[in-house]
């Protein structure tokens, strides 16, 4: 690792966060009233019958390698159905959402407004699974991937996130059926859904948004953060520098132009070295698990 990308991590990892980079738990509910094109209502828990019919107006689950989507059995084995066939509503369920949501934010570690997104109505059959990965930001302003676990009978399928260093293994069955249970990671940890050995799951997954959209999470170090970024933003600049010039050794170009965002206006901000900076993986990306 590069002087430079080593000096980054060490700053980063004295970063204190309020949260953590996952959250995980379980609620009493009120069965909302689920309803999919094409099939009508939608019992919960989820009678095998309407499986194969969810099943019958679902698309195999895409992921995404680079700039391509694709659908690979052997990488994701995963039914979806798009969120604009799905309704769920009841009396209670505005208020589970948000509980959950409220939940969900206080375990990241977010005190700024949170918004859910319903992305997909997810169909875990049995042998479905999904290898390990990371979500690509949906939506502006997207920053975690929100799991609920409908009401549904089924065995394994458990959900592992990897976060630099710590991994844990999450098992979302719920053995009440007024129960749903969730978890929210942030949408750059790695995680794979472990394969359903019976039964089958029936998943809601929503994108997790600040409101309003597009603002960015501020970086939080109570005890040196005025110290913190200006040195960052150091670093940023040099950094960005040696990318340009050897950018332009490459191509012939004899002028070195560094990025309005990274020069001639002082120490960068949080906000500037999230857009300016950028992490690369040979992971998949893909819609949320």
């Amino acid at each position: 690792m590069s002087t430079i990308a080593s000096e980054f991590a060490e700053i980063l990892n004295t970063v204190e966060r309020p949260g953590d980079f996952y959250v995980t738990g379980m609620t009493a509910m009120f069965a909302p009233h689920l309803e999919v094109e094409g099939v009508g209502p939608v019992a919960l828990p989820l009678l095998p019958v309407q499986v194969k019919q969810l099943i019958a107006v679902a698309d195999p689950a895409p992921y995404g390698r680079g700039e391509e989507t694709l659908v690979d059995p052997n990488v994701r084995r995963t039914w979806q159905i798009d969120a604009a066939r799905v309704r769920i509503e009841g009396r209670y369920w505005g208020e589970t959402l948000e509980a959950i949501v409220v939940q969900a934010a206080a375990g990241l570690g977010v005190t700024a407004p949170v918004t859910a997104e319903l992305y997909k109505l997810l169909v875990y059959d049995q042998a479905s699974f999904f290898v390990s990965h990371r979500d690509t930001e949906k939506a502006p302003g997207m920053f975690a991937t929100l799991v609920i676990v409908l009401p549904s009978l089924y065995t394994g399928g458990a959900l592992r996130v990897r976060h630099q260093d710590r991994q844990v293994q999450l098992d979302l069955h719920c053995p009440e059926p007024s129960d749903a249970a969730f978890a929210a990671f942030y949408a750059d940890c790695v995680h794979e859904v472990l394969p359903i050995t019976s039964g089958c799951r029936l998943t809601l997954i929503y994108n997790l948004v600040l409101w309003p959209h597009g603002r960015r999470l501020a970086v939080l170090n109570k005890a040196g953060l005025t110290v913190t970024l200006p040195y960052l933003g150091e670093l940023a600049s040099c950094w960005v520098e040696r990318v340009v010039t050897i950018k332009n050794r490459r191509s012939g170009s004899r002028h070195t132009r560094l990025p309005d965002t990274c020069c001639g206006a002082g120490p960068a901000s949080a906000d500037t070295l999230g857009r300016s900076t950028c992490l690369t993986a040979t992971l998949p990306s893909c819609s949320p698990a």
